[in-house]
């Protein structure tokens, strides 16, 4: 178990280069209206989630919208456009695609061909270590990208930080990470039949722990049905997916690697704290009267929709999925129905609650790798900072009010649990980097054979990770180096 899973995986270079930022101040105050000539374009290249992931309900683009809407968070994105225009004299023009690789595939062309069309992109967490072994991003640091202001994601620039090179960040433009954070949805009504009380006050009180969801769930389950299987018809105390072994483990503070001081990684699973979590973990989602595992149910994948249709029926008391299931219940059930809370901490002395973030899904931006000159530092910097700042100020109290706050989630308890959610977010760089294969480790189908080996599958990997993550510190320093 980590100290502290957030700290920046390798430590930043102290050097003292010219080409570190040193702004402090809260603003960014470098608008001038007119700045830049008329048809000065901001091209941003913009993996669209809900697109490609065939999202129910209706989220709207987080990165630039054309025209008014009388959406209100849609209406904040057209704002910011208008006032960048309005502000900076620049037009910012969107490319959206879907695919896991399209970005990487659309980057490379592009610097082949030295277009060098695009000036920002988006991509899931995921597809970050292709963008890098291909050498198409730059990094922070290139442009002179300050990401210390407020309205930066340290949880994200600190674990995407090695050897003194930010390779992607998050911050206010874009909102569709926090909705990509895991919560614990539950069902206030199945709560209530069985006694379980205010279950807001767990949360508050420090006795929601891992034990505790698994004490609850047993009391609710019921036998499977008439053929002897489980079904979508039968009860169950949670309702999750394959990934809930790193959303578990996440939420005990458990990461694949931790930061050594001498800037370098360590593989931290084979601790005995990760072992005994996640032994606890793979039995638990084992056990099919207690976890409903979407992709193993009946043999067979269920939809998202069903899964969603199934707990707000009244047959899961809890659901572990991403925030962005919100917009999935607001079509099937009252909002009143269903409460939100925080992952469950592992253990009694677990100091805080952490919060997974589905690397499947959670979008990052990185700057693509185009030849840096003055013009291209002052158009990233003025355009990136100061549509930042404005979401600071309108896009992202609109995503909380409108989507997070009184329009679907009705009470300040909840609103509570959404300032803990967000409070403590794991971003795990050797699970969505993928070094040494961790998300073939963690994420299986074959739970219950992993309960009894995961010691040994954990050890096995030990031989060639030392290997692994010293070919990756090295790659990192000789990173943009001519």
């Amino acid at each position: 178990q980590t100290e502290d899973p957030n700290q920046s995986i390798a430590q930043p270079d102290d050097s003292g280069s010219d080409d570190q930022p040193q702004q402090t101040e809260e603003t960014y105050n470098r608008l001038n209206p007119g700045k830049y000539d008329d048809g000065t374009e901001f091209n941003i290249l913009w993996f669209d989630a809900q697109a490609h992931f065939s999202w129910g309900g209706t989220i709207p683009c987080d990165m630039y919208i054309e025209e008014a809407s009388q959406n209100v968070l849609a209406q904040a994105i057209y704002t910011r456009g208008v006032h960048v225009k309005e502000n900076l004299g620049v037009q910012i023009m969107l490319e959206p695609i879907t695919g896991g690789s399209t970005a990487l595939k659309t980057l490379q062309t592009d610097i082949n061909n030295g277009d060098y069309v695009y000036d920002l992109a988006t991509q899931i967490l995921n597809e970050i270590a292709p963008l890098f072994n291909a050498g198409v991003i730059n990094t922070t640091q290139a442009v002179g990208l300050d990401t210390s202001y407020s309205w930066y994601d340290h949880y994200c620039t600190d674990t995407l930080t090695f050897q003194g090179k930010t390779f992607a960040f998050v911050n206010d433009m874009v909102f569709l990470d926090k909705l990509c954070t895991i919560a614990m949805f539950f069902n206030k009504q199945m709560a209530e039949d069985n006694g379980f009380g205010d279950i807001y006050s767990l949360v508050n009180n420090r006795e929601w722990t891992f034990d505790k969801m698994v004490s609850m769930s047993e009391t609710i389950t019921e036998g499977p049905g008439d053929d002897g299987t489980y079904g979508m018809d039968d009860k169950y105390g949670v309702s999750s997916q394959n990934d809930g072994s790193y959303y578990f483990m996440h939420a005990a503070g458990i990461t694949c690697l931790e930061a050594t001081a001498d800037g370098g990684l360590r593989y931290a699973l084979p601790d005995e704290d990760a072992i005994s979590a996640l032994q606890k973990i793979y039995s638990m989602m084992a056990n099919p009267a207690i976890y409903f595992n979407r992709q193993q149910t009946m043999g067979k994948t269920q939809s998202v929709a069903s899964v969603i249709n199934m707990f707000a029926e009244g047959n899961a008391l809890f659901l572990a999925r991403p925030l962005q299931t919100l917009f999935d219940l607001n079509q099937v059930v009252s909002m009143e129905d269903f409460g939100i809370i925080p992952m469950p901490r592992f253990t009694d002395s677990q100091d805080k609650y952490y919060t997974p973030i589905n690397t499947y899904a959670a979008p990052v931006m990185v700057l693509p790798s185009v030849p840096v000159t003055d013009a291209v530092k002052n158009l990233t910097n003025d355009v990136i900072q100061t549509m930042a700042e404005y979401s600071q100020d309108s896009v992202t109290p609109a995503l909380y009010e409108i989507v997070l706050g009184q329009r679907l989630v009705a009470e300040s308890d909840a609103s509570k649990m959404l300032d803990i959610i967000f409070d403590n977010i794991i971003y795990d760089f050797g699970f969505f980097w993928d070094l040494g294969s961790m998300q073939g480790l963690l994420v299986t189908s074959a739970v219950a054979a992993r309960a009894q080996s995961i010691k040994s599958d954990v050890d096995r990997k030990t031989r060639g990770m030392d290997k692994v993550l010293t070919s990756f510190i090295d790659s990192v320093k000789a990173y943009g180096v001519k």
